[in-house]
């Protein structure tokens, strides 16, 4: 896990969080402290989405909450940065694990006991800070909650969270419910227990940017934890789905590199000629429906490569394997509440 102080951050000091932090330590308010980490790449305060509408939210106790930008770009830009939030430059562009282990480290600072992911392209309702401090708050005493989770959508598709079952990702509903199943949710907009993050070691490095979402949520199911899901109600713009308009191909070989790696290394061996027929069936429907049918080739091939690795008995892992943290930048019941 970083240490969080790296010499290649950059924090800007006229910005400083000594009153949210003497907030967060204070009263019953430390049930609910939260500090919020958005995270940037080639994108100023101003443009991103996320930005804009924590700074459009309303009546939530300011107190209870520190933000702090993480901005993995080239240069920093830490123009538009509001008062009383934190910014980080990190040029390495290290991905998200980075960013997230550097956010649990400033917790322990602040005495946060939440912490809430964000990426830079979600649309948060004006009342998302107020009513994730009333479940921070409910959840607080159920040791068991790791992670607590919106209903997100993209372009009004329900996207997350879902539950992976052999192939179909069924889409997960029941909102105000806490579920110890096998429940997978996207990183934006999930808020996760510091104490838990820290129990499992930190963001593991294995999946730098893509499938660490995936991986956090089979690490809650492993160690016996649940997931609340809320019923707020989230937008995020889902940019690895947009292979009409200008998705890099490198950027896709790496979702699948990352897919390949988890499916490999956290889940049963039946997983993987699983991965391998969703490989195809995507590869089929690409080289039909997509412009660029380098994706659809690239898929082809990764699904060749998941049925070679069926046979495979040194390959990647099985469920017992969960706790192998492989450095590679390239690669339960339900119940209403």
């Amino acid at each position: 896990m970083a240490s969080g102080t790296a010499a290649s951050f950059t924090i800007v000091p006229e910005h400083t969080v000594a009153k949210e932090s003497s907030a967060l330590e204070t009263g019953d308010s430390t049930r609910s402290s939260i500090l919020a980490v958005i995270v940037l790449y080639k994108s100023s305060i101003d443009r991103s989405s996320t930005c804009r509408s924590i700074r459009d939210q309303e009546g939530y106790d300011r107190g209870a909450f520190t933000v702090l930008v993480y901005d993995n770009s080239p240069v920093a830009n830490s123009a538009g940065l509001p008062s009383g939030w934190m910014y980080v430059s990190d040029p390495t562009n290290k991905g998200l694990s980075e960013a997230y282990n550097h956010a649990i480290f400033r917790c322990k600072d602040l005495g946060a006991r939440w912490l809430l992911l964000l990426d830079q392209d979600s649309s948060l309702p004006r009342n998302f800070f107020t009513n994730l401090q009333i479940d921070t708050a409910r959840c607080y005493e159920q040791s068991e909650i790791a992670a607590i989770v919106p209903l997100v959508f993209s372009r009004q598709r329900h996207i997350s969270p879902v539950l992976p079952k052999f192939g179909f990702d069924l889409l997960y509903g029941v909102a105000r419910s806490t579920t110890s199943e096998w429940l997978a949710a996207i990183n934006s907009a999930t808020c996760v227990r510091v104490s838990f993050v820290e129990s499992i070691g930190g963001f593991t490095d294995e999946f730098w940017l893509d499938y660490l979402d995936h991986w956090l949520f089979r690490r809650i199911y492993d160690t016996a934890h649940s997931v609340f899901v809320s019923e707020m109600r989230v937008e995020h713009s889902l940019s690895v789905a947009e292979f009409n308009n200008g998705l890099e191909l490198s950027r896709y070989k790496n979702v699948l590199a990352a897919e390949r790696a988890f499916t490999n290394r956290y889940l049963p061996r039946l997983w993987r000629p699983i991965l391998a027929l969703r490989l195809m069936a995507r590869a089929s429907k690409h080289a039909l429906r997509t412009r660029n049918k380098s994706i659809a080739s690239v898929m082809f091939l990764a699904a060749l490569q998941e049925f070679s690795s069926i046979f495979d008995l040194n390959s990647g892992g099985d469920a017992n394997s969960c706790d192998k943290r492989i450095a590679s930048r390239n690669e339960g019941k339900t119940s209403a509440q």
